[in-house]
């Protein structure tokens, strides 16, 4: 499960062209900020790149009914933001090799429990779910060995350049059309 990243403008029609989600890959990207703060990701890179990336965390959730407020409070300047995401993708068609270069926080750290803790759940939930909950833990413990670095692939392989891509020519078809003010969505 996750959420993916659009763009809108109350200035618009809700039908409008210029409104598209983008992956959720990059959702998961601008959200390691509200997950890790100052040593996420999304942070970690804007320092090497020297830009302020946090205006791509404002995001509008819209999986319910939106106060006008809360919207409001996330809008923006429509060329700033473009002037970010445009910055951001050229400084990472210059170097990719980002993740290398830095140090954030990939992973929540994983538990390990002892022999009492396990005998808890096991009690509490029975064996079957308590079991489940132990393997997917072993799971994220290997694949956090075998992976220690999950950004790397992201910015190498250019998907995020792919995304932020997407979220320019949103931007663009907005300001294309003489829209001042936008805000990105998570949904």
């Amino acid at each position: 499960m996750g959420f993916n990243i659009g763009v809108h403008s109350d200035e618009a029609q809700v039908n409008d062209d210029c409104y598209f989600f983008i992956e959720r890959e990059f959702h998961t990207f601008v959200c390691s900020y509200d997950n890790f703060g100052e040593i996420s990701v999304l942070k970690k890179a804007g320092e090497y790149y020297n830009i302020d990336l946090t205006p791509l965390t404002k995001l509008v959730y819209t999986n319910d009914e939106v106060a006008q407020e809360y919207i409001d409070e996330n809008t923006q300047d429509t060329v700033f933001l473009l002037n970010v995401a445009q910055a951001f993708f050229n400084k990472i068609e210059e170097d990719r090799n980002v993740c290398e270069k830095i140090s954030y926080k990939a992973y929540d750290e994983i538990m390990d429990f002892p022999d009492e803790v396990k005998e808890t759940f096991i009690n509490q939930m029975g064996v079957a779910m308590a079991n489940e909950i132990f393997q997917q833990l072993e799971e994220d413990k290997k694949e956090q060995e075998e992976n220690p670095n999950p950004w790397n692939d992201y910015f190498k392989s250019g998907r995020i350049l792919e995304h932020l891509r997407n979220l320019i020519k949103r931007i663009e078809c907005y300001k294309n059309k003489g829209i001042s003010k936008i805000y990105l969505t998570a949904g």
